[in-house]
């Protein structure tokens, strides 16, 4: 787990990301010192989904993005930007430009989770891994709005 050492509030974060398959990964975003905190999965994986929307330890799933690993491909580097604002946060997921996700929370899907908090990236171990696969992450920014 990589995590910021600022907090954020309202922000557009943008990286690149090269994810192996099989390979659980994810972005968290305004993560309490807790771990509650929005999560936009890039669990490229067998049952897994690019661009759903989990908040752990809180309401998990919240909105499925069954359609988003149409626009991933295994093994190969891709633009992410995402956009959280407001409160209730409205979240907004693009990969290579295209929009993947645009989810507007409402208080009882964001009920319990930080306004503010710390961006981390995600590497979940175990499960359904290959020996060596990875998960990559470069050229990571974060403007505040």
């Amino acid at each position: 787990l990589f995590i910021t050492t600022n907090k954020y509030r309202d922000f557009i974060l943008r990286l690149e990301v090269n994810i192996d398959y099989p390979v659980d990964s994810g972005i968290f975003l305004r993560v309490g010192e807790t771990g509650k905190s929005h999560q936009v999965t890039l669990d490229n994986r067998e049952g897994g989904s690019i661009g759903s929307i989990y908040l752990p330890w809180t309401q998990g799933m919240v909105k499925k993005n069954p359609d988003g690993d149409r626009y991933f491909e295994s093994s190969q580097w891709h633009d992410v930007e995402i956009y959280i604002e407001g409160e209730p946060a409205r979240i907004r997921f693009y990969l290579n430009g295209q929009l993947v996700t645009d989810f507007q929370h409402s208080e009882e899907t964001t009920r319990g989770n930080p306004t503010e908090g710390y961006i981390a990236l995600q590497v979940h171990p175990g499960g359904d891994w290959i020996e060596g696969n990875k998960a990559r992450f470069r050229n990571i920014r974060v403007k505040e709005l």
